[in-house]
Parts: structure tokens; C-alpha cells; sequence
């Protein structure tokens, strides 16, 4: 499998309109997408994220498992996190979580976020993957990364090391921006 330079992801990045949410460039479709992972973070194994078991299932995650399908890839541009900590939304259920709602608790704030695949392709304090100041937009709460590329079919994983034990009613939502890059073959 080719593996490109950072600079030519730079490159493909830089190419990209504003605004488009899907262009083809040398005989690869990038679309446009926003993937998440969600859940509590007292039910976290060990920080794990990302686990072979897990199902994409709406309002919950929209990964499956720790791999991505044959024929996509993901490039990663920008991160959020956002929270819901209202007492008795662990009750309720991840679904009925308002994100955004309340400032990260500071067992993430002060822990680290990474991501790896046949080693550490990104890492970073947590506290830069949210928005502690008060948000004017979804894009106000996205954190602009170091691109890395997650690549099919090769098993991944994300991970919060957090700063202490987390409490109960600490709802979590890790959103991933990028684009996928798949075959014009694929598209038809």
C-alpha cells in the first residue's frame, strides 16, 4: 500500500475548494464527512475509543469496528469534543445527550487525546480538541489539526488518556472532520 508524504497531503488539501463537498482529483473522489464516537466516560475501557465490537449506530458512533471498509480512506482535518455533564443524562442514555452543552470536565481537559495505526499517527492535550469559550457555530468548536490519514482496512484505534477517574454524567462526543477518499470506480 503507498503510503503518501505529509506534503502530499498538504498538497491534496490545499486543492480543495472552500464550500465543496465532493471534487475528484487524479482519479480519487474525496467526499466531504463528519465522523463521531460517543458514550460516557466512566464506561471507558482502559480510554479506548475504539473498539473491534463496536457497531456505527446513529446518534452513537458512526465508525464500525476498529477498521475502516475496503476501498476507503479518512483524512482528518480538524477535531472537536464536545459534552453534556447535565446530572442524570447517564440515565436517559447517549441519545438523549445535548452536546455542547457544558464545558469539558477536567479529567479530559487535562488528559491527551491520541490516535494510532501501526503507531501513533496523532496526539495532542485534550483540552485543544475543545471549545472552552462560549460557541458561535459548530465550525467555532472544530480545533484545525495536523492532518493524519486513517487507511482501510488496517486496524486503528483512538484513545483518552484521562487525568483522573471520570464521574458519572459525563457524556462525550469526539467528532472527526475530513474527507474520505475513495476510487471514481466506486462511485458508480
Amino acid at each position: 500500500m503507498k503510503k503518501e508524504t505529509f506534503q502530499a497531503l498538504l498538497t491534496m488539501a490545499a486543492s480543495i475548494p472552500p464550500g465543496a463537498s465532493m471534487i475528484v482529483i487524479n482519479g480519487k473522489a474525496y467526499k466531504s464527512v463528519t465522523h463521531h464516537l460517543s458514550g460516557f466516560l466512566n464506561e471507558l475501557v482502559d480510554g479506548e475509543l475504539v473498539l473491534s465490537s463496536n457497531k456505527d449506530e446513529i446518534g452513537v458512533r458512526s465508525f464500525s469496528g476498529n477498521s475502516l471498509p475496503a476501498g476507503v480512506d479518512f483524512i482528518c482535518t480538524d477535531i472537536s469534543a464536545q459534552f453534556d455533564c447535565t446530572t442524570g443524562i447517564q440515565a436517559l442514555g447517549i441519545k438523549k445527550a445535548s452536546f455542547g452543552k457544558t464545558d469539558a470536565p477536567v479529567c479530559y481537559k487535562n488528559g491527551k487525546l491520541s490516535i494510532r495505526q501501526g503507531g501513533e499517527v496523532f496526539k495532542t492535550h485534550a483540552s485543544d480538541t475543545c471549545n472552552s469559550q462560549a460557541s458561535t457555530g459548530m465550525d467555532a468548536n472544530f480545533r484545525e489539526i495536523l492532518l493524519f490519514k486513517l487507511r482501510q482496512q488496517a486496524e486503528w484505534g483512538a484513545k483518552i488518556s484521562l487525568a483522573g477517574t471520570p464521574a458519572v454524567d459525563q457524556a462525550y462526543n469526539i467528532l472527526f472532520r475530513g474527507w474520505e477518499e475513495v476510487a471514481v470506480s466506486a462511485l458508480n
